[in-house]
């Protein structure tokens, strides 16, 4: 708690003007008495933050402090609790993770029987829909049972349903779904995605991979208008905002058009945390229609206010993912796994330079995605090919998830600029890495989520929950990158360390595990440069705007199994309080 209770109650207005000196100026929050982590190696630490409108006018002691009290002032006693700049979230999905909240969660499904009813559950309460999404299941739950179409039939076979995985790169469709857009046997996979097939009649089974083929279902059953993004935006906002962070990187914009929610809130003062808007960018579309359309619709988005809403970067898939057989390896597959095609590259290496080139000369920054050691390996060549032919790069270069990395290419994120955007809650042994390793091999198994290895090799690390493909808690995130733990795969409830026992500290891979003191830094300065937001935000710094968060315990000084228990309990956007919400 803060002070003497929740909000309205934290709140102590003090003094009146005939004891106070002339004010320096007159804030309008004081936060005093806490232990002040700054991120700014001038004042590391500090105990008060004063602030006035948007931005921080003092960082220092509880006695300087005192100058900024006036009348209208709201003193918050921090008593003890730890103040830190406001996190950065580098990679989320806040649309999709937002539409969670409303939609089916098949996230504990483990059969036929729990997803049928899970549809009828949600059919009972929404009678009127006219389609069903949603998703959040996890295939190894099913054991040797793979999902098909017919499990969703025979619940709800009228309207259309379309389920994505936990992971966002497999989804499951009903015979409605696919009859509607037109996919039979008949029908061919389109470059960079496929259907799964009944090997007997070649009847498309119901499974979906990656989003070219996913995409020819959803666009013809879903019609969300713009009113359904913003409701869901506003509610990712709230989550986000619950657990501290007070910007975020979106790892693609959705909506037609692009964006357009965030504008809706931003006009309706409901826009709660900064965001940069990423632009997925297909190899499909020609290279020279695509750049006029960004420029375009970025022009149009950052007319409003580019502290809250930027819109310059480009998302480039470069592959899909281990278990659909769709990441891009250095090698092929090993063992039983070797007949499957692991070239799973969307871009050639000309074709990725070429885009990558005029989207640098556009002023857009690179946001990669890459699961598997080549594709990680494809998109640094890429970064240095421009570094060899245009010099700096408009925005500094960033790639996603990394699930496998060469060791030879650890140091190269140093050399070359490029930002490892971190998923950190990923790092940690279950029964779904335990397949990854089965594809992988032994000679590739020791090279999974290398971020501390990354880091110690001088690279930069800039943290992405990519919720919801994961919880959006730093904290628990923290934990996980710090410990590398065993864990069961449904390992959490309040705990996502159960499991794991620090008495023997087994690790997986304890070669790259994170240290604290950078995971914050990769939550806050560097997620701002990433951003370049770094000179109005990512630490306690007078001058720069007023995001913060206060946290229940000093997380740089308690045992690594307390971190999953720490408890926001302020989140302040812009000099406005978001966290918990005024009443």
């Amino acid at each position: 708690m803060l002070g003497i209770s929740m909000y309205s109650r934290w709140l102590v207005i003090c003094g009146c003007l005939l004891t106070l000196p002339a004010l320096a100026v007159e804030a309008d929050y004081v936060l005093r008495g806490g232990a002040v982590y700054t991120v700014d190696e001038a004042r590391p630490w500090a105990s008060a933050v004063a602030v006035a409108g948007k931005r921080i006018v003092y960082v220092g002691d509880d006695t300087g402090a005192a100058d900024y009290i006036g009348p209208a002032t709201e003193v918050i006693d921090a008593a003890g609790k730890m103040v830190l700049p406001g996190f950065i979230d580098s990679h989320v999905h806040p649309i999709w993770g937002g539409k969670t909240f409303t939609e089916v969660n098949l996230g504990e499904a483990g059969s036929a029987a729990d997803v049928g009813g899970a549809l009828r559950r949600y059919r009972e309460a929404n009678p009127g829909a006219r389609y069903i999404t949603g998703g959040g299941w996890v295939r190894e739950n099913f054991g040797e049972s793979s999902p098909r179409r017919e499990w969703i039939d025979a619940a709800v076979g009228d309207i259309p349903v379309l389920l994505h995985d936990h992971f966002g790169h497999t989804a499951l469709a009903n015979s409605a779904a696919l009859s509607l857009a037109g996919v039979d046997a008949s029908t061919p996979d389109p470059a960079g995605g496929h259907f799964e097939r009944d090997p007997r009649t070649g009847e498309p089974t119901g499974l979906i991979h990656e989003d070219a083929a996913i995409g020819l279902v959803a666009d013809r059953i879903v019609r969300d208008p713009e009113a359904a993004y913003a409701n869901a935006l506003k509610q990712a906002l709230a989550y986000l905002n619950s657990n501290g962070i007070t910007s975020f990187l979106t790892a693609y914009a959705v909506g037609d058009p692009l964006g357009q929610a965030f504008v809706d809130l931003y006009e309706r003062g409901e826009l709660s945390a900064r965001t940069t808007l990423s632009f997925k960018v297909s190899g499909e579309v020609p290279v020279d229609a695509l750049i006029p359309a960004l420029r375009k619709r970025r022009a149009e988005l950052e007319r409003y206010d580019p502290a809250f809403i930027r819109a310059d970067r480009a998302k480039l898939f470069l592959d899909g993912v281990v278990l659909s057989h769709t990441a891009a390896m250095l090698a092929p597959y090993a063992g039983e796994f070797g007949a499957y095609d692991s070239e799973g590259y969307l871009f050639d290496g000309d074709q990725l330079r070429r885009y990558c080139a005029a989207l640098n000369e556009a002023d857009f920054g690179l946001h990669f995605h890459t699961v598997g050691d080549g594709a990680a390996r494809q998109a640094l060549d890429a970064v240095a090919y421009l570094r060899e032919n245009q010099g700096e790069l408009a925005r500094r270069p960033t790639i996603s998830h990394l699930t496998v990395v060469s060791p030879r290419d650890y140091a190269r994120f140093a050399t070359l600029g490029v930002v490892a955007n971190a998923q950190l809650f990923w790092g940690k042994h279950q029964e779904i890495i335990a397949r990854v390793e089965d594809y992988l091999g032994p000679r590739r198994k020791g090279h999974i989520y290398p971020y501390g290895s990354i880091a110690r090799a001088g690279g930069t690390l800039a943290a992405g929950s990519d919720w919801p493909v994961s919880t959006a808690n730093p904290f628990w995130a923290m934990a996980v990158a710090a410990t590398r733990p065993y864990v069961g795969l449904n390992a959490g409830g309040d705990n996502p360390l159960a499991g794991w026992d620090p008495a023997t500290d087994a690790a997986w891979l304890p070669e790259h595990r994170v240290d604290v003191a950078t995971m914050i830094r990769a939550y806050t300065i560097e997620g701002a440069r990433l951003q370049l937001r770094d000179d109005q935000v990512g630490s306690l710094e007078v001058g720069k705007l007023a995001d913060l968060v206060v946290v229940d315990r000093n997380i740089l000084d308690i045992p690594v199994a307390q971190l999953p228990r720490t408890r926001v309990l302020l989140t302040m956007v812009d000099g406005r309080i978001v966290y918990p919400r005024p009443r």
